[in-house]
């Protein structure tokens, strides 16, 4: 007897994703061809050397089975087992072939964590030195010029009386230039200076002395803390942020589309009444600004070897009478990626060094009156919650009413006292006594901050920051005042909201709008091969990318099962090397009938294969366990030479009989008749 072959395809251990990579990667290299497996055959091809499914002849002999026995109801089909193992492929992809693959799937493929300290650091230095560094000399009234930097020449016209000017005097704010008209300190600074002959050193070195500060020209305010305070209360306050660590989550997706996402509401822009990290491009925009990045350039390529944990097998659909294939995931392989991506050697191309980011920051100050906490000890404990005692949406419930600490912490006013809280807790850990000159043998004038050991007796001290003035009672206090006892980052608040509100520091306040910073070419803080390959501190591309093997595998073959055919039994190889005749059941995947985006896992009633019509029990020949074989879930049958008589129930409820020829010259190709009873 001569068969015909009716498989539905060759059977080949072909991935199924490999013409789809194909098909997208028509665009991957330079010359418009598209990525080769191992073999130099197209990705999207294969040679089997096998029976096309046109009905030719197989080629194959069968001895006729019992001539007694009724002919079969359904043509006989050929299975095959084809033992050659799937050569990997090679994907290289380009921005534009990246979407193509991936889609709206990018947005889930996490391609860095950005350690965002030296960002952070890069944008606030660069706000500081935006009108020169003048502000370093050791001069009340340093020279200043915006127009110096391309940063500064953004500001709004007059600059000296801009929003944007005012932050910047701000964080240049030092002992040697720091300007009290105004504010609390106003009258003590008036009496140092004015009487050179009791107060030795003048008002800016009193300050550089009572804040243990190392010079007079540094800034009241350091850079470290004030980075670290951006970390901790804009960032950190943001929904998409998790932790004030300062990390920013970067998506395949924000990268592919040069970082401008991140400046909408589902990533870093406004979001959860929080008015975002980044300022979006829709907002307040006469001039056009894009946020982008130039971190992937026209030049970006990603090339990986990849090969596939599914194996392609060949079996019968009875109610359709007709042969076919699916692809199926080994026992040994489950729970792990449908794919096993070469990331040792995975090479990424074509990103800018260092990569840059244009960017917008808008600073937003509190519409309420904001006081310290003053007098009272019940002070003492006016601080700002733990993260997890934040109430929603960003409420501190146990700080005092009216204070800093009640504000939402994205807020000017808020990010100021948080800068000077973690600056000074350290700083005057240890506290702090000075006296700015004496009167006999008494105080004319001087600030306790904390509780220095070395506190005369006529002092009491109090918690790290408490800040308490003495003045000599020779002093009228009508005429001559002093702040109220209070922590001094509270202090540090009131001050830099005068200077917030005074840009030209004639004591005279004015309304001021939200100032915003255009940031151009502003550097990510990581070189290129950091960004891909990471250094000691942060994981790079690389890492990241590793650690979602299988969300990449998913986003690429995780419908592996559109391809499936309704497959009721198979025949594969086991790893103990022999061949098998598989039961479907419910790990074997295909479309479902009705929803073919939906994957369905069949139910059989009576799985497996039975010598006798009624199938019982007692007459069933195949077994989920069996010696040397992983997979305990299928029944399997391992077929002996010859014609063998089985009986099966498909998913339908439907009862067949299966007539199975083993060759003796192959064990890699059967012969099925079946007929349903």
């Amino acid at each position: 007897m001569n068969i015909t072959s009716r498989s539905k395809l060759p059977l080949h251990w072909i991935p199924v994703w490999i013409p789809a990579l194909a098909l997208a990667c028509a665009a991957c290299n330079s010359d418009g061809t598209a990525s080769t497996d191992a073999t130099g055959t197209d990705s999207g091809e294969t040679d089997s050397g096998e029976t096309d499914s046109d009905g030719s002849d197989s080629g194959v002999d069968v001895p006729d089975p019992n001539p007694n026995a009724e002919p079969p109801g359904d043509p006989p089909l050929i299975l095959r087992i084809d033992d050659t193992p799937p050569e990997p492929i090679t994907i290289n992809l380009d921005k534009e072939a990246s979407l193509l693959v991936f889609g709206e799937r990018a947005k889930d493929v996490t391609l860095i964590e950005i350690d965002s300290t030296q960002m952070l650091t890069n944008a606030l230095e660069a706000i500081r030195d935006a009108c020169g560094d003048g502000w370093v000399a050791n001069t009340p009234t340093p020279w200043r010029d915006c127009d110096l930097t391309e940063l500064g020449q953004r500001f709004p016209q007059p600059w000296e009386e801009s929003a944007e000017f005012s932050v910047v005097r701000l964080l240049t704010l030092t002992p040697a230039n720091a300007n009290m008209i105004g504010t609390e300190l106003e009258d003590m600074q008036t009496l140092v200076n004015s009487n050179p002959d009791w107060f030795d050193g003048g008002f800016g070195e009193i300050l550089r002395n009572t804040l243990k500060m190392a010079s007079v020209t540094d800034p009241l305010l350091p850079m470290p803390a004030v980075v670290e305070s951006a970390k901790n209360t804009l960032l950190a306050s943001h929904p998409r942020v998790p932790d004030n660590s300062g990390v920013l989550q970067v998506s395949l997706w924000d990268a592919l589309h040069d970082m401008t996402p991140l400046q909408l509401p589902e990533r870093f822009g406004p979001a959860g009444g929080h008015p975002g990290v980044l300022m979006p491009d829709a907002e307040d925009n006469p001039d056009g600004f894009v946020t982008k990045s130039d971190a992937l350039t026209d030049a970006f390529s990603m090339r990986v070897s990849t090969g596939t944990r599914h194996r392609r097998v060949d079996g019968i659909d009875l109610s359709k009478k007709s042969g076919g294939d699916m692809f199926i995931v080994p026992a040994d392989e489950l729970g792990k990626p449908a794919l096993a991506f070469d990331f040792d050697n995975l090479e990424i191309t074509g990103i800018a060094d260092p990569p840059t980011i244009d960017m917008r920051l808008k600073i937003y100050e509190s519409m309420n009156t904001v006081t310290a906490c003053t007098d009272d000890e019940g002070c003492y404990d006016n601080a700002p919650c733990d993260a997890a005692a934040y109430a929603d949406p960003w409420t501190c419930d146990t700080a005092v009413e009216g204070s800093i600490w009640r504000e939402n912490p994205w807020l000017f006013e808020y990010f100021a006292a948080w800068a000077g809280r973690l600056h000074y807790t350290q700083s005057l850990a240890d506290g702090s006594y000075e006296c700015f000159g004496y009167f006999g043998q008494e105080c004319l004038a001087g600030a306790l901050i904390g509780d220095p050991v070395d506190l005369p007796a006529e002092y009491t001290g109090g918690p790290i920051g408490w800040t308490q003035f003495i003045l000599h009672d020779i002093f009228d206090p009508d005429e001559l005042s002093s702040p109220a006892p209070q922590f001094f980052w509270e202090l540090l608040v009131s001050i830099a909201d005068h200077a917030f509100h005074d840009p030209d520091g004639d004591g005279v306040t004015v309304d001021m709008p939200s100032p915003v910073f255009e940031f151009k070419n502003l550097g990510l803080g990581v070189s290129a091969d950091e960004l891909i390959y990471g250094s000691d501190s942060q994981l790079g591309v690389v890492d990241y990318l590793k650690q979602q093997e299988d969300i990449l595998a998913d986003i690429m073959v995780g419908q592996y099962w559109r391809n499936n055919a309704a497959l009721d039994l198979y025949f594969a190889r086991g790893e103990d090397g022999q061949p098998y005749l598989v039961f479907a059941n419910e790990e074997d995947l295909r479309a479902d009938p009705g929803d073919p985006n939906a994957p369905y896992a069949p139910d059989y009633p009576v799985p497996g294969f039975f010598d006798c019509s009624n199938l019982l029990d007692s007459c069933k020949v195949s077994s989920k366990q069996i010696a040397g074989v992983s997979d305990t879930s299928h029944e399997k049958l391992l077929l002996t030479e010859g014609w063998s008589t089985l009986y099966v129930r498909d998913d339908r409820g439907d009862d067949y009989e299966l007539r199975v020829y083993r060759p003796p010259t192959t064990d890699s190709e059967i012969v099925v008749e079946f007929s349903k009873l």
